[in-house]
């Protein structure tokens, strides 16, 4: 049996606390609120003044054969009826809309949550997860205006104006009838407390599916390659038994509560047909009055029902609300909220003494290091594997915090510069290119609007983008499949550069961008690499010799630490680690 990790990350909600948290985006929409509250009083009220109409048209029409008061009585009832399901229509169709709303407000503040919350949550969340509550989870959150508590709520609206009917009437029939309601409620609320637990378990078995497929699509030319489709397989019925089996105990529930349902319809009505007629006859009731309460009586077992069943998927809402919410109190980047600096900040980059470690309880990546890029200055950084060069790109953009007051930009400690002008400033080509699905001139703008279309074809034509692709009957509206799966590594390597260049920042970091080109495109990219470092601040993070040569400084890095530090001719000239790096074939392949 999987063992569910996420259970640990549940926080059970109770019904206070999810109409708090809900309050926030309920209050946008008070006017639709206060409009649906009228409309679901509105429509208890028509709905129980049909009864009584019917009740009146018999001892007052049929009872004393006033045939024309009972033709306007018809007329009356059917008008009444149209009345009520108006109103109904209308309460049904304003809820919709204002969850609609709800809905659309939460999925915004999901995805707002999303991009700024830190790179630790998505090292330590699958990707399948996050996605089935951005979708999934919050589906399930409409159900709370569809099917759940909405209409427990109007059901609740009218089965006390059908009580208080019933009292009107009589008191002591109402009592009578309606003396088991309280025990087949206490049982129906037991068992829907039993679907809400294997609901949770439900959710955390799809989320966990759904994260090993994500997982094994995201692998599945590995899984193709190493012939892993048998153990593959053996992961998925396994997760997918647990999901049987939690979804069987569920539907042993729901089957539960059927006949606990079914059995309260028939005493409360066995009841009110019987004591009606009873104490209708011992207190001088009226038949018109009895019929009346009947039909009320007739009438409470809907609601009623109504409210239990709807109970049900209330409790399905509220896992789902569970996780939704536990996503949204994620806290975000704190630099997303840091006042805007009006200064312009310099760009040179400067490390005081910095030590770096990505979790409490794993190793130090950097140790100790302390150096200064100066303004407009190129540096090439080398190592080997795991000597911290990739972690010194991931701290500049701030992906992950370093101590405070240990790096600096243009002479601002980085905690304090917003993040938001710190990713203008600074941009990266990272070792994992990322296309997004569209075409390649989306690719270069990545949507945005303030960049003019002439400059992405100028910029795209200087670095040669646009000639290499019209050799292949190709242009900027090319289509790009998702994450670039139609186009060679060099290409997506070309377009990242051409991004970077319309994009235009001050400080521009080369994160082993150009390894594993191809001839073809080898010239291409060394000459949009030169003009990228140009009069800008640069750090290459690259083995291939003609990017390293290109710039002013070499660092090498070795255990996170800075152990040579000098120009490419320099460190080449004497007996250093890079020189044996550079006589290394192995390394040379880079």
């Amino acid at each position: 049996m999987h063992n569910f990790a996420e259970d640990k990350e549940t926080t059970r909600l109770n019904y206070k606390q999810l109409f708090k948290k809900l309050s926030p985006f309920l209050a946008r929409r008070k006017g639709t609120l206060v409009w649906v509250t009228f409309l679901v009083l509105a429509a208890a009220l028509s709905g129980r003044a049909i009864p009584f109409f019917i009740g009146y048209t018999i001892d007052n029409a049929i009872v004393k054969k006033d045939w024309d008061l009972l033709l306007y009585c018809t007329i009356g009832y059917a008008l009444l009826e149209i009345l009520n399901a108006g109103l109904e229509f209308l309460q049904v169709y304003q809820f919709q809309k204002l969850g609609n709303q709800v809905l659309l407000d939460i999925r915004s503040k999901i995805l707002f949550v999303i991009q700024r919350i830190p790179m630790t949550y998505f090292n330590k969340t699958p990707t399948g997860r996050i996605v089935t509550r951005a979708t999934n989870d919050v589906s399930q959150i409409g159900e709370i205006f569809s099917d759940g508590v909405v209409k427990v709520f109007i059901q609740l609206i009218v089965l006390i104006s059908i009580v208080t009917s019933m009292m009107l009437i009589s008191v002591k029939l109402t009592v009578i009838c309606l003396a088991t309601a309280p025990l087949f409620f206490y049982l129906g609320i037991k068992v829907t407390n039993k679907i809400k637990d294997t609901l949770r378990i439900s959710k955390i078995a799809t989320s966990a599916l759904n994260s090993f497929i994500a997982e094994s699509l995201s692998g599945m030319k590995i899984i193709q390659m190493y012939q892993l489709s048998r153990p593959k397989l053996t992961q998925f019925e396994d997760l997918s038994a647990d999901l049987k089996r939690v979804s069987l105990q569920s539907t042993r529930n729901y089957a539960l509560m059927m006949p606990i349902l079914n059995l309260f319809n028939g005493v409360i009505l066995a009841s009110a047909l019987y004591f009606s007629g009873v104490l209708g006859q011992q207190d001088g009731i009226k038949v018109g009055l009895v019929i009346t309460f009947f039909l009320h009586a007739l009438d409470f077992v809907h609601p009623f029902r109504d409210i239990i069943e709807k109970y049900q998927q209330f409790q399905n809402s509220l896992t789902s609300a569970e996780r939704v919410f536990s996503l949204l109190e994620e806290p975000i980047e704190p630099g997303y909220s840091l006042p805007h600096i009006p200064q312009k900040l310099g760009n040179a980059i400067e490390f005081r003494n910095l030590s770096f470690k990505y979790q409490e309880t794993s190793n130090t990546v950097l140790k100790n290091l302390s150096l200064t890029i100066k303004d407009r200055q190129s540096v090439g950084v080398v190592g080997r594997t795991g000597a911290g060069k990739s972690t010194l790109v991931h701290l500049l953009l701030n992906l992950y915090p370093p101590t405070p007051n240990e790096l600096f930009i243009g002479g601002q400690a980085i905690e304090t510069i917003p993040l938001t002008q710190l990713r203008h400033k600074i941009n990266c080509v990272q070792q994992d290119l990322f296309l997004f699905k569209g075409t390649i001139f989306e690719n270069l703008t990545l949507g945005s609007l303030r960049i003019p279309e002439d400059r992405v074809y100028r910029v795209a034509d200087e670095i040669g983008l646009v000639n290499y692709l019209a050799k292949t009957q190709r242009t900027l509206a090319y289509p790009v499949e998702e994450s670039g799966a139609n186009l060679s590594t060099g290409e997506k390597q070309l377009i990242s550069f051409a991004r970077i260049l319309i994009f235009d920042p001050e400080i521009v970091i080369l994160d082993e961008a150009t390894s594993n080109i191809d001839s073809q495109m080898e010239h291409l990219l060394q000459m949009a690499s030169k003009k990228l470092i140009q009069n800008r601040t640069s750090i290459v993070i690259a083995h291939r010799l003609s990017t390293i040569f290109s710039c002013d400084r070499i660092l090498v890095l070795e255990n996170g630490r800075v152990i040579e530090d000098g120009s490419p001719q320099e460190l080449a000239a004497k007996d250093s680690e890079f020189k044996r790096m550079l006589n290394d074939q192995s390394y040379k392949e880079f």
